[in-house]
């Protein structure tokens, strides 16, 4: 597994469910990711999360704003473009506590520069 998305209902989609083309795109709340540097990474906290490739990296990004998401999608290719959503703080502690703690993901060995911690 690449990648796991989890969701404010609690339901979540990976890499082994399909591709990013085909992601539920609504309520996004963590992303959590193979990072080869670190075991893995998270991505949360954003109000849009884009399938894309950066300095030679193809994984989601978390993007703070609207223009960031013009910027994205004014690019050619495709694009992918998920929605995060505003939940409570224990709503998304408790979401975020299951992504952080999924079995399916190898154990952490650093953070990443400016990744939320648990």
């Amino acid at each position: 597994m690449n990648w796991k998305i989890y969701y404010g209902d609690g339901s979540t989609f990976s890499s082994q469910d399909g591709s990013p083309w085909i992601v539920p795109a609504r309520d996004v709340q963590v992303i959590v990711m193979i990072d080869k540097d670190h075991g893995w990474r998270t991505q949360a906290g954003s109000d849009y999360y884009v399938w894309d490739c950066r300095d030679g990296e193809t994984r989601w990004w978390g993007l703070k704003d609207d223009f960031a998401l013009y910027d994205y999608l004014i690019d050619p290719g495709y694009k992918r473009v998920l929605f995060g959503r505003t939940i409570t703080s224990d709503q998304f502690s408790k979401i975020f506590k299951q992504a952080t703690e999924d079995p399916d993901f190898p154990q952490k060995t650093a953070f990443a520069n400016k990744e939320r911690k648990p």
